[in-house]
């Protein structure tokens, strides 16, 4: 995904190709597209990638 680019776009782009993956039988499962979604954001998604992959059972929008 490139910087600055929308998010949706990229979203839609990852799910057309997993989409054309099954067409062909590879099957992936949901913790591997997870974890192929989550490492193909931008650096300016660091933190939450970070957080999501090694941190908390859960996320809070909430202010400490």
């Amino acid at each position: 995904m490139l910087e600055g680019s929308p998010l949706n776009s990229h979203l839609v782009e990852f799910s057309s190709i997993i989409t054309d993956l099954s067409k062909i039988d590879l099957k992936i499962g949901d913790e591997d597209q997870t974890l192929l979604l989550l490492c193909s954001l931008p650096a300016s998604y660091k933190n939450f990638r970070d957080t999501m992959i090694y941190g908390r059972d859960e996320l809070s929008l909430e202010k400490a």
